[in-house]
């Protein structure tokens, strides 16, 4: 499932996170009066909040959790960036505070980066990139076209897919740029309207194959009216 926003159109990125709690999607829409979105980052499923950086309006919300080896996880190693309500992406440059130098509003760190500059990333061979798995990503064409994707998994009638693929499907897209967002149960997409709760793919939390399978976030990217 894809919404795709063309640069023409005059609506609003934006962010919005649960600094220590858990909520629905559809829930975040309405709350924040937007007409779509799509989940965020990697969170604490137990006690909410983001476990990757999250900056809002310039204020700090979480700081990235830090692993046991020390090392900055791979879903830690690329950024959305929001300034004027515009999205960019961002990857990781290598220094230890990078997440606290960039320059923008709003700063929601995920990852990992799948393309950039209209070639792919170097992945990590992990089971988490290798397993099929549902989706989350974000991509940006060079038009400025931005497309917010959901790839269903984890049910007989979906699959899911690796990230090698979902980097091949963002290729395939013709997108210059793309993040991976948290997936699996995470993986929700919200469109106005366009289904009786407003989600058009189809959530895997509760095994079934319709749009009623949410699992409560804590954070997202929301499409806003001018």
């Amino acid at each position: 499932s894809i919404i795709e926003i063309s640069p023409k159109n005059k609506y609003k990125f934006d962010l919005a996170y649960q600094a220590k709690a858990l909520i629905t999607l559809d829930s975040v829409i309405r709350e924040k009066q937007a007409f779509g979105g799509i989940n965020g980052t990697f969170f604490d499923t137990k006690n909410g909040g983001s476990v990757d950086f999250i900056e809002s309006n310039d204020s700090l919300i979480n700081q990235n959790n830090i692993n046991k080896s020390g090392l900055r996880a791979e879903h830690q190693k690329g950024a959305i960036l929001i300034s004027n309500h515009k999205l960019s992406l961002a990857q990781w440059n290598g220094d230890e505070r990078w997440e606290n130098n960039l320059v923008a509003t709003d700063i929601m760190v995920s990852g990992p980066v799948l393309r950039m500059n209209n070639d792919n990333s170097i992945l990590a061979k992990s089971v988490f990139n290798a397993e099929r798995a549902p989706r989350s990503v974000i991509g940006i064409k060079a038009d400025g076209t931005t497309l917010l994707v959901a790839i269903d998994g984890r049910m007989i009638e979906a699959e899911g897919i690796t990230i090698q693929e979902t980097q091949t499907l963002m290729k395939w897209l013709n997108c210059t740029e793309a993040i991976n967002l948290d997936g699996g149960g995470s993986t929700t997409l919200y469109l106005e309207n366009a289904t009786e709760n407003g989600i058009i793919n189809h959530p895997s939390d509760n095994k079934i194959f319709d749009h009623f399978g949410q699992r409560k976030i804590a954070n997202a990217i929301i499409l806003l009216k001018k």
